[in-house]
């Protein structure tokens, strides 16, 4: 969907570390000093049984400190809460709003 680190080095080719990522005009700011990601690469994003792992998969944030928020979001978006892992899987998990329990 979005070549964010090539898209990066385009826009910032004079910083080795941006502050920022662009995408559709929107300036998001990066946190250089945490661990961002995508929330298809976390093992808080937790997905319905049989869906797949991908950009456009609807899953829910099971992040211990975002629990409370019942946080819906596909696989393209990411924060600085992220942990590589698998993702979790849980009956529930896309509908809206979420009725899934937390699996880990």
């Amino acid at each position: 969907m979005y070549d964010l680190p090539n898209q990066r080095l385009r826009e910032y080719p004079s910083q080795m570390y941006p502050t920022h990522y662009v995408m559709k005009g929107i300036y998001m700011p990066i946190n250089p000093d945490s661990t961002w990601g995508l929330c298809m690469n976390c093992q808080w994003w937790q997905i319905e049984p049989k869906a797949a792992v991908a950009e456009e998969t609807v899953g829910l944030c099971i992040d211990e400190n975002l629990q409370p928020y019942r946080l819906s979001i596909t696989g393209s978006g990411g924060c600085n809460r992220f942990m590589k892992g698998t993702p979790a899987h849980g009956e529930g998990s896309s509908r809206q709003p979420p009725t899934a329990q937390p699996m880990r």
